[in-house]
């Protein structure tokens, strides 16, 4: 069967309706969310200690950062759907973007910038904000006999008309350099002509130092289209400045990939697209038409190169950088329009040829802080960016779907993954009210009192400002509060009981009968305070139920029946609960260490579990670390389960990540001979404690001297005089930082000892305390 174009015709076709989707309707219209705003708008309760955040709301406060004399901003209230001029993004968050009028960079050369952002600048924009009835608009006639008054009607027409903004790079050698260069810029009048051939044009203002070398090299040039996305705005201005020595080192470090059509004899497929360039075409000049001070290039697309998930490119509109999601308009409503990658037809850049997983978090130190939260954030990221099928995903999909490819818990870190999902995928795949959630959650892990209490007055404002988030599914309304869903021990009591004090909603009825919510509605904080309600009383009728070894299952079947969307909030409130109804469990054992942790304490629970799970002097077996659960090795350590001010569950993930790793070194090491007295099992084990053991030394000091020591112990002594008194030499020696393998030299002896076999921390301590003048009764027992 002979077909009816050439492959290269066929994809052209397919390109060109991909492009006529993704760069004409969508923008036509601007959807506006009519919903009140919830807590993360506005008022931002959930960002409390950072100074830089803490905002006048969007109307009340100016766009342009202070000092700053590139951007003229205006009144305009952006959406996260704009992408602000890389100048600008600076100065903000990546949560918070705005759109403004640009001054391209200063630089010393041909002036090739796009189109209305070097004229016309000064002019006053309507920037109202508001959605205005047709009756409202005033209808004014201009014609060629003012042609002033006509140019600026023109020019602030087709400012509100979105254009694809693309990069035309040419093969160029600079005289004085004396070496190939980046040579380009930017344009925002490429189209389609014809599909067959596949034909495009575009405009370029003359004198142009590219349009030159494009003739010099008959013709040729490659046109790059850039991802809708920050990235893509920074790669775009850095070909608006003109071409100049500076120019081409700052694209050399910051725009690799965006090359010259000089491979085009070569295999197109190995040559990597710039992470944030989402196809690029190789064109070569047919036609040319000069009209007054512009040049119109005809040309004929001879290759490409694109990714297998195509996306929005990005845009010039309102005299900025912008892109927007696939919304259109059909009968007055917005509809979402999942529009599927063209089938190739010739070279691909496959995502999959660099998508490597990014490096586990768990490589993190022990005690990771806001640095290595985003750096996963950023890692997450790039991931994304490298594999974008999760942006063709519904939003819940695509989480599942990152957290089994790169092997973390949800809950790592209180990072939300969906959210940097939306984030990605310029928020087309999430709710509009939504979209302005955090990343990074305020709360996760194990809340302490004093955080739930937080919560529960971040909730009471809420309420009184819209009371539709009590009818939220609990993990929406959890994220709203800047909570991860996942966060262990908050009771749905414990939100709704400070709103009933306040008059907030009704009060409780104990006899509801709980088939009245059907599962299909959204789990609310009212129906999950009747599930705790069943739970307690459970609790109280069978003392079996209070058992830790009770399974949330059995618990949940014996309340109201199995149901697999309550199972996750079973498990989140059951040592809670365990600990309200049952606090003999807890007697089994001498809990010294509970509630909030200081420094001190969170490294002797490090200690403890360490040598728990055998990382130091114990048989390591898989048994420890993946079969007894977390929450009853730290019992066993007398550690409260529900200790707070520790990630628990990263440093157990930890250990995990570290068995595996060793595991992988051994099976890595399996064709290497080894003795006949040597098991497998035996030398991952002694690969693991290798790695624990270095996992160790990065927390704790190996040899520290007696200068150190002395004033480490004053220091604990003056925080904790209870904990020195009452803790053994080996928690002591882990509260101070030290490693408790650790030597040092008896400067009254001059000889080397260890700390956890000799006298030294017991008589400085005491020595301490008597200087301070402390009295304790196990200070008075002990001594």
């Amino acid at each position: 069967m002979v077909l009816s174009q050439r492959p290269a015709t066929r994809f052209f076709a397919a390109f060109y309706n991909w492009h006529r989707y993704t760069q004409r309707n969508k923008s036509g219209c601007r959807i506006r969310p009519q919903h009140p705003r919830h807590l993360s708008k506005g008022r931002r309760l959930y960002i409390q200690n950072d100074p830089q955040l803490r905002r006048k709301p969007m109307s009340e406060q100016p766009l342009q950062p202070e000092g700053s004399d590139k951007v003229k901003t205006s009144t305009h209230r952006s959406t996260r759907n704009e992408l602000a001029k890389p100048e600008e993004l600076s100065h903000w968050p990546d949560d918070h973007v705005v759109i403004g009028e640009y001054t391209p960079n200063p630089y010393m050369g041909d002036q090739e910038q796009i189109d209305g952002i070097t004229s016309g600048q000064g002019e006053e924009e309507r920037r109202s904000g508001q959605s205005l009835s047709p009756s409202y608009w005033t209808v004014n006639n201009v014609s060629e006999q003012n042609p002033d008054t006509l140019r600026d009607t023109v020019r602030g027409l087709m400012r509100n008309v979105p254009q694809s903004i693309t990069v035309v790079t040419a093969t160029h050698i600079d005289p004085e350099l004396k070496k190939p260069v980046s040579l380009g810029l930017v344009v925002s009048s490429f189209s389609t002509v014809t599909l067959n051939p596949p034909t495009i044009s575009l405009n370029i203002r003359q004198p142009s130092q590219t349009l030159d070398a494009i003739r010099a090299d008959k013709g040729r040039f490659r046109v790059h289209f850039l991802r809708a996305h920050h990235e893509g705005a920074r790669l775009a201005n850095m070909f608006t400045g003109g071409n100049t020595p500076s120019a081409y080192l700052e694209r050399s470090k910051g725009a690799k990939g965006i090359i010259s059509h000089a491979q085009k004899d070569a295999d197109l497929a190995k040559f990597a697209l710039n992470d944030h360039v989402i196809a690029a075409l190789d064109c070569e000049i047919n036609q040319e038409l000069t009209v007054s001070d512009h040049i119109i290039v005809v040309a004929r697309v001879f290759n490409g190169t694109y990714r297998e998930c195509l996306q929005p490119v990005l845009q010039y509109l309102n005299q900025g950088f912008a892109g927007t999601p696939q919304k259109y308009i059909i009968n007055d409503q917005p509809t979402i329009a999942n529009v599927a990658p063209a089938s190739p037809t010739f070279s691909i850049q496959s995502s999959s040829d660099k998508s490597k997983s990014p490096q586990s978090p768990f490589s993190f130190s022990l005690f990771p802080g806001e640095q290595e939260r985003q750096t996963l954030v950023n890692r997450i990221e790039r991931y994304i960016r490298q594999m974008p099928q999760p942006l063709n995903m519904s939003i819940d999909d695509a989480e599942q779907m990152i957290v089994k490819n790169l092997a973390i818990p949800d809950d790592i870190l209180g990072i939300s993954i969906r959210q940097i999902v939306a984030n990605v995928g310029m928020n087309s795949i999430i709710d509009p009210e939504d979209r302005d959630l955090p990343i990074k959650f305020d709360f996760y892990g194990n809340l302490a009192p004093d955080d739930i209490s937080t919560i529960a007055e971040r909730l009471r404002q809420l309420v009184q400002e819209d009371r539709r988030p009590l009818s939220f599914h609990f993990k929406k309304l959890y994220r709203w509060l800047g909570v991860h869903p996942a966060s262990q021990g908050m009771l749905a009591s414990d939100l709704v009981n400070p709103l009933r004090a306040a008059g907030l909603v009704q009060p409780f009825e104990p006899n509801v009968d709980l088939q009245l919510f059907r599962t299909e509605q959204p789990l609310s904080l009212e129906y999950l305070e009747r599930i705790e309600h069943r739970v307690r009383e459970d609790f109280m009728r069978n003392r079996h139920a209070a058992d830790v070894s009770c399974a949330p299952t059995h618990i949940l079947s014996e309340v109201v029946g199995y149901n697999s969307a309550l199972l996750s909030y079973v498990k989140q409130i059951r040592l809670r609960l365990l600990n309200d109804l049952a606090p003999e469990y807890y007697s089994r054992s001498p809990i010294t260490i509970s509630g909030h942790v200081n420094q001190y304490e969170a490294r002797v629970v490090v200690r403890r579990v360490v040598d728990s799970v055998g990382g130091h002097d114990g048989q390591v077996t898989k048994n420890k670390l993946y079969r007894v659960p977390h929450w009853e090795v730290l019992r066993r350590v007398d550690v409260h389960p529900m200790v707070s001010g520790i990630d628990t569950d990263f440093l157990f993930g930890k250990l995990q990540y570290l068995w595996g790793e060793a595991e992988k070194e051994t099976r890595t090491a399996q064709q290497r001979k080894k003795p006949d007295n040597v098991t497998e099992e035996s030398e991952t084990q002694a690969k693991f404690t290798y790695l624990v053991d270095k996992m160790m030394d990065e927390v704790f000091k190996s040899r520290p001297n007696w200068e150190e020591l002395t004033s480490a112990i004053n220091e604990f002594v003056d925080a904790c005089p209870h904990r020195a008194v009452a803790w053994k030499p080996k928690d002591i020696v882990a509260a101070l930082g030290i490693n408790p393998r650790s030597m040092i030299v008896n400067p009254q002896t001059s000889s080397l000892v260890a700390f956890a076999e000799s006298d030294i921390i017991p008589e400085l301590i005491r020595k301490a305390i008597d200087e301070k003048g402390f009295v304790t009764d196990e200070y008075l027992k002990n001594s």
